[in-house]
Formats: structure tokens, C-alpha cells, sequence
């Protein structure tokens, strides 16, 4: 061998070790974003686990204030019965108001006569209030809520999608979480309702269980927790008004969460909970198209809220530490630089490296999160669901599991990216334009 072909045979060596060592570097860097997350997660849920199963329930007093349940409806038509019902047929001794806010009642009559018939046929229930309040010009989900907010005669506050319900005990196991004054809200674990419909809605079921409502109840512990679903939650109307309601806008479930969790940094006493025991049903998009397009605004909204109303802002001098590192490190990175990272690194594999590489690379990776899946779910089925049963038959779509948060992932990198090129957050669909673009 030559000079020249030696110096050909060390560069190319080179090169290739260059490009093994950045593959490892990207792989090392989600694996150390990830893992550490999950065992967080994990971690936290057995140590509650083991407490509530070794200690006394406190014996709390009889609590029944009135809760005033704000229903923000727009499109949802006979959907929003459903809604009202689950209402109305709670397991609760105190006093319900019910307050149906129509957005756009003019060309929205179809939800307005549904409302207005069901409100009539429960209008004799005993400490059951429903009133339907029409708005003849849309002005959003926002203007909704904070309507009824100003109507509330309540001290708790509970909002409600319009397609959404709830266990009939939800209300009762809610107000008895409020008698701890510290307590300023609730999350409660949101369940899809269609998830035996196709395959779509059935890995998004296991979506909901696993990844929204088991990592709530490890941040929850934590009281760290980074979001308040906006189509079921519980609030004290005192600290809704002193924040001044929701603001404008989509993204305004994850918005008012972060205003809360500041308010922890000054008043270090008060606690944001999530509970399993209180449980909603909602409609999980049945179509790919459809579910793409709702997560092209879930997650673009979520880079929207982060990176430019609150950048900056999410540190130890806005918020607790302990929150602050746990949204930075389980919002920012785990949900913004792992999506990335991933639409970074697949392109790479696949023009770097030779086909039977990428497959056993991929192959690899499959079963690494199969693991962690399976690992999740046996926390979830043993320490957290309240519906064992029903959710054993969700086992044989946990191998598809792996593949559905892969795409997901690869979606969550174009929202974020449509986001930065495009401002999507002022094109939803969630109030008018004229109203998303006084947002800023």
C-alpha cells in the first residue's frame, strides 16, 4: 500500500468514526433527557403509592360549596348533552350551577337549541342550576371562560369542554380536595370515550393514560405539575380573579398554569394536585388528518407559550426551582429539543450509514421505548388507574406504541418549526382572527 492510499484509508477511518461519534452523541443526549424523566416520573408515583396504601386517609369535614361549571360551547351541537348531563347527575349534595356559554349563537343554533332543551328538561332538579348564555358574536374559547367566570356565584370554578363529561362522583371528590385551603386547583385525568373506534383513537387512548395522565400524577407529587387540561379542571374563583381570568388566545390551558405555578414562588404554601379520581371523557380524533391538524396546534401553542410569551421568564426568580427545572427540563427539552433532535437525526442515519445499520439501529431503538411503554403501563395499570379491567385490553396496542410516539414526535418537530416560520398561533381555530391578533 502506498502513501497516498494509506492517507485515504486513515481519513476515511476517521470520517467514519467521526460520524459513529456524532450518532452516539445525538443518541446519548435524548437517552439523557428521556431516561432520567421517565425514572422521575416513576419514582415519585411509587413513593405516593406507598404512602396512601401505609398510612391513614385523613378524615376530612363535610364540604359542599357551591361549584359553578363553565361550559364553553361553540360547534359541538348535541354533544354538548352529554356535557350538561354528567352535570346534572352528579353524586353531590351541594349546589351546581351550570353556566352553557354559546359562543356565536347567531349562526351557531343548532348548540343553542340543544343547550336550551336540555337546560328545560333538568330545570326541576334539586340544587341544580343551568342557565344557557348566549354570545351573539363569537369572540372565542377565552372570552367564554372569562364570561362566566364574571356570572359565577361559586368559589370553585370548574370548566368544561363542550363534547366533554365526567364520573359522577368528580365534583364530590374535587370540593372535598378543596377543603385544604392551599390547594388552588385541580387536574383531573382526561380519558378518551371512542377509543375502541379504529386503531387512531385507540393509541391515543394509551397516549392519554400513559403519557398525559401518568406524568401528571409524578409531577403532581412534585407539585410541579405543568399543565390544567382546558377541557377539565377546578379552580378557586378568589385566585382566578386576582390573576384576571384567562387570557387571550389558544394555548390558554398551559397559559394560566404557569400563572399559577408563579404564584408559588411567592405564596410557597399553596399546591396545584392532580388526582386519578377525577375523571373526564372526551372524543379523541377518529381520522390521521384530523389528529395531525389538532397537534400542528397543541404543540405549536406549546412552543408559542415557552419560547415567546414566557421566555425568559421560566426560571427560579419567576416560579420554585423545583418547578422551574422540571418545566424546563420535562416541557423544553423533553417535548421541543428531543422532537428536534430526532427530525435531525433520522435524515443523518439514513445518508450516513448502510441500510442494514439504520434497520438493526431502528430496531434497537423500537425496543428500548417498547420497554419503557411496558414499564409505564405496569405503573399506571397497578398504582393509578381506576379502571383496571378496561384498560388490561389495551396490552396487544402497547407494540404499536413505540411507532405511533415516533411519528408523534416527528409531527411535534413541524409544529414547532410551522410555528417559528409562521406565527401559527395567530391562525387557530380557537377564537377569531381580530381577537388572536391583539395576542401578543
Amino acid at each position: 500500500m502506498d502513501f497516498h492510499s494509506y492517507l485515504i484509508v486513515i481519513s476515511t477511518a476517521i470520517l467514519e468514526l467521526g460520524r459513529y461519534q456524532f450518532l452516539m452523541g445525538l443518541f446519548t443526549i435524548v437517552l439523557l433527557i428521556e431516561l432520567p424523566y421517565y425514572l422521575i416520573i416513576i419514582l415519585t408515583i411509587l413513593r405516593q403509592f406507598l404512602l396512601a396504601s401505609f398510612s391513614r386517609c385523613p378524615n376530612y369535614p363535610l364540604y359542599y360549596p357551591t361549584i359553578s361549571c363553565i361550559i364553553p360551547c361553540y360547534s359541538e351541537g348535541t354533544g354538548v348533552i352529554l356535557s350538561i348531563r354528567s352535570l346534572v347527575e352528579q353524586i353531590y349534595s351541594g349546589n351546581i350551577e351550570i353556566l352553557v356559554i354559546v359562543d356565536g349563537s347567531k349562526q351557531n343554533q343548532h348548540t343553542y337549541a340543544a343547550a336550551l332543551a336540555i337546560a328545560k328538561s333538568y330545570g326541576n332538579v334539586p340544587n341544580r342550576e343551568i342557565r344557557v348564555i348566549p354570545k351573539y358574536i363569537r369572540g372565542g374559547k377565552v372570552s367564554s371562560l372569562n364570561l362566566g367566570l364574571q356570572l359565577a356565584k361559586g368559589e370553585i370554578i370548574m370548566v368544561l369542554d363542550g363534547e366533554t363529561s365526567c364520573d359522577n362522583t368528580s365534583i364530590q371528590v374535587a370540593a372535598q380536595m378543596f377543603v385544604e385551603q392551599s390547594v388552588v386547583a385541580l387536574s383531573g385525568a382526561v380519558r378518551v370515550r371512542n377509543a375502541s373506534k379504529n386503531l387512531v383513537t385507540n393509541l391515543q387512548n394509551l397516549e392519554y393514560l400513559l403519557g398525559i395522565n401518568l406524568a401528571r400524577q409524578g409531577l403532581s407529587e412534585l407539585n410541579s405539575l405543568n399543565i390544567i387540561s382546558g377541557a377539565f379542571g377546578f379552580f378557586r374563583k378568589t385566585m382566578l380573579k386576582q390573576m384576571g381570568g384567562w387570557r387571550t388566545g389558544s394555548g390558554e390551558d398551559l397559559d394560566l398554569t404557569i400563572r399559577i405555578q408563579s404564584m408559588f414562588s411567592r405564596y410557597h404554601k399553596l399546591r396545584l394536585l392532580h388526582s386519578s379520581r377525577l375523571v373526564s371523557h372526551t372524543d379523541a380524533p377518529e381520522s390521521w388528518r384530523v389528529l395531525f391538524r389538532q397537534r400542528l396546534r397543541w404543540d405549536g401553542d406549546m412552543f408559542y407559550v415557552w419560547l415567546k410569551r414566557y421566555r425568559g421568564r421560566l426560571t427560579s426568580s419567576f416560579m420554585r426551582f423545583t418547578t422551574s427545572f422540571l418545566l424546563m427540563w420535562g416541557g423544553l427539552l423533553f417535548n421541543l429539543v428531543v422532537p428536534l433532535s430526532i427530525l435531525v437525526y433520522i435524515p443523518y442515519i439514513l445518508f450516513n450509514f448502510q441500510l442494514n445499520f439504520v434497520l438493526t439501529l431502528l430496531l434497537l431503538t423500537y425496543f428500548y421505548y417498547l420497554l419503557i411503554t411496558f414499564l409505564n403501563f405496569v405503573i399506571f395499570i397497578t398504582m393509578v388507574s381506576e379502571r383496571k379491567r378496561r384498560d388490561f385490553l389495551t396490552i396487544p396496542y402497547l407494540f404499536l406504541m413505540p411507532i405511533y410516539q415516533f411519528i408523534m414526535r416527528i409531527w411535534t418537530a413541524i409544529a414547532i418549526i410551522y410555528e417559528i416560520t409562521l406565527n401559527s398561533h395567530r391562525y387557530s381555530s380557537m377564537a377569531p382572527w381580530w381577537v388572536l391578533k391583539n395576542r401578543e
